[in-house]
């Protein structure tokens, strides 16, 4: 538990132990045990490996190594017909068969086709593992994506959804950021574990844009945080009819920040829409 007033580590004043004189880590997080299990204790919860996308491959090799070729499946997606597609649907079966109809007549038969399956693909990480008592056919079958013969990978038939109560998956997502950091660090020479999330050097950029190599920089302004998503409209200075001054975002203060981001969150593609039961 963290003293009062503190919500992890990071927040917490340097010490040192009283015993061996060594510097704590302060990397601890108080995080409640109903984000992963629910308050009822019956979630089940995905777990998530977030790697370099150059390193994806190999972390699926060897997860497909480590638990068998016949229990790793990828975790297979649902494409469906969007509202918009479903429209463009009907204006084409009405206009080929010489046929018009009101908007009210137009809309009904598009609902009709929201929702039904256009295509089938693959989670763009999700791996699921099936018990080693057990075969994948006990729980559903199995597909080539978009029924293709040649593709390599092979994908449950059902979304993971129908199945997310008896299996598990394994969310082994490829980012851009792992990637990012490792070639800072063959750069600069710095490990990036060995920066403290409170660094001050680091956090000091929201104030003042001194450790970036400048100060008071007539378009960048006066911190060095503009790069940052998110936080922009409140460093732009403001004309006088209220609308900010400049959109100049500058990457050197999302550099300083990379090793900041221990964690990085996948984004989910597909076309219309996709059930890929990632949660």
């Amino acid at each position: 538990m963290f003293p009062k007033g503190y919500g992890c580590g990071a927040d917490l004043p340097d010490s040192i132990c009283p015993k061996c004189g060594t510097k704590f880590e302060k990397d601890g997080f108080n995080i409640p045990f109903e984000t992963f299990l629910g308050f009822g204790g019956d979630k089940v919860p995905d777990i998530d490996l977030n790697f370099s996308g150059e390193y994806q491959a190999k972390a699926h090799a060897y997860c497909i190594e480590m638990f068998g070729k016949s229990h790793v499946f990828r975790a297979g997606t649902i494409g469906t017909v969007a509202e918009k597609t479903a429209f463009g649907y009907v204006k084409k079966y009405l206009a080929e068969r010489g046929k018009t109809a009101n908007r009210a007549e137009e809309a009904r038969l598009a609902a009709g086709c929201v929702g039904v399956r256009r295509t089938t693909g693959q989670h763009p990480g999700g791996l699921v593992v099936i018990p080693q008592e057990n075969e994948i056919w006990d729980f559903c079958p199995v597909q080539h994506p978009a029924d293709d013969p040649n593709a390599d990978q092979i994908t449950t038939h059902f979304e993971y959804h129908s199945m997310e109560e008896n299996l598990l998956k394994l969310d082994m997502l490829g980012h851009d950021d792992p990637t990012m950091i490792r070639m800072m660090e063959d750069m600069t020479g710095i490990d990036a574990k060995t920066i403290p999330l409170d660094d001050k050097r680091t956090m000091s950029i929201f104030t003042s844009s001194k450790e970036l190599g400048y100060e008071n920089d007539p378009l960048l302004g006066k911190t060095g945080a503009v790069a940052i998503p998110g936080i922009q409209h409140q460093i732009h200075p403001r004309n006088a009819d209220g609308h900010h001054a400049h959109k100049i975002r500058h990457p050197a203060a999302a550099f300083q920040l990379l090793p900041r981001h221990r964690c990085v969150a996948g984004q989910r593609k597909g076309s219309d829409h996709q059930q890929d039961g990632h949660g």
